[in-house]
């Protein structure tokens, strides 16, 4: 049994599974049907901009607004990275993995892949929101509708055709509206908000989304580096919570070691993409954090590896994400621990 690309270890206390079957026989629907919990991502047709949103260093709070990125040349790199991610859930039961149906019939929410949060509409704003497992399947923030221009007799959604994104609650569109902006991000950015059903053809496209497929492979190395930031993640909080100070903290040594070997691996298109990736996660940031530790016995082995993962990440990153790791903050904790054995 596999998890985010990692074997689960047995725990040393108990664990409870609920099994769910992913799909009714009869509406898995045919080829390119939509489905329940399938990744994709939304173009618009007007703007030719994805749903996303900025990343950490250009938010000034922490409400983290939906936006669209332009898709062009420059910007092609972070669009696969991961930050244009988002998953398709029935809201009333997670993890239908069912045809995704017309209007009223399945009520969607979207969940942001890389920070696991769900588009919400919260007073007027297109903004992510956190919900915990279980919670309200009727929130009316995170309530959403596909509709299709070109309806044919089917009786559900498919990818690789334009839908608009009707908000449950107010009946009202995702529309794309004017250009945002210079963020210093060196992208291009639409503010995005929600509108009335466009009078026109011009305004309908403003509000119209291809439904583009994920390639799996793209998943499959977003689903192994997040899941390895994640236990990295969960290890520094433990590591920094006084009340943990006189626990037996369990090195995720392994993780490291792991993780070290597969960004060295070249595996043709792919590789220049998992920097992107690590970037969109916030995985540098930890990785630096992991070296204002003091060096010592117990974080110099995964200081060690965390310094080989940014090397490997500089050797393939581009020329966006290598830019970004020359942040002065960040090269001066490089230059602080030249010396002291962890190959920084």
């Amino acid at each position: 049994l596999k998890l985010s690309g990692y074997d689960l270890k047995k725990a040393s206390e108990g664990s409870d599974f609920v099994m769910y079957s992913q799909t009714n026989g009869d509406k898995i629907g045919p080829q390119l049907a939509l489905r329940g919990g399938e990744v994709v991502m939304f173009l618009n047709e007007k703007r030719e901009s994805y749903l996303s949103i900025l990343a950490a260093e250009f938010r000034p709070d922490q409400t983290i607004k939906v936006m669209a990125k332009v898709s062009d040349g420059a910007s092609k790199s972070a669009i696969n990275g991961g930050d244009c991610f988002w998953q398709i859930e029935n809201a009333a039961i997670q993890y239908n993995g069912n045809w995704v149906e017309f209007e009223d019939t399945w009520t969607v929410r979207l969940k942001h892949l890389p920070t696991q949060q769900y588009l919400a509409v919260v007073d007027d704003q297109l903004i992510l929101k956190s919900l915990d497992a279980g919670e309200n399947e009727t929130d009316p923030e995170t309530s959403f509708l596909f509709e299709e221009d070109a309806a044919d007799d089917q009786s559900g959604i498919f990818k690789r055709r334009y839908v608009r994104i009707k908000h449950k609650g107010s009946d009202e569109y995702i529309n794309l509206q004017s250009l945002a902006p210079p963020f210093g991000d060196g992208q291009r950015w639409f503010t995005v908000s929600l509108e009335e059903p466009g009078k026109d053809a011009a305004s309908r496209r403003n509000q119209k989304f291809w439904l583009e497929e994920v390639d799996s492979g793209l998943l499959d190395k977003f689903s192994v580096l997040s899941g390895a930031f994640i236990v990295l993640r969960d290890y520094m909080n433990r590591l920094n919570d006084p009340d943990e100070i006189d626990s037996d903290i369990v090195q995720p040594s392994d993780i490291v070691d792991e993780l070290a070997k597969w960004t060295s691996k070249s595996s043709g298109g792919y590789q220049e993409r998992w920097p992107d990736m690590m970037r969109v996660i916030e995985g540098v940031e930890l990785a630096f954090e992991f070296l204002k530790k003091e060096t010592n016995e117990s974080t110099k082995h995964i200081q060690r590896q965390l310094c080989t993962v940014l090397k490997n990440y500089v050797e393939y990153a581009s020329e966006e994400s290598q830019l970004y790791l020359s942040k002065n903050e960040l090269l001066d904790i490089l230059f602080e621990k030249m010396g002291q054995d962890i190959n920084a």
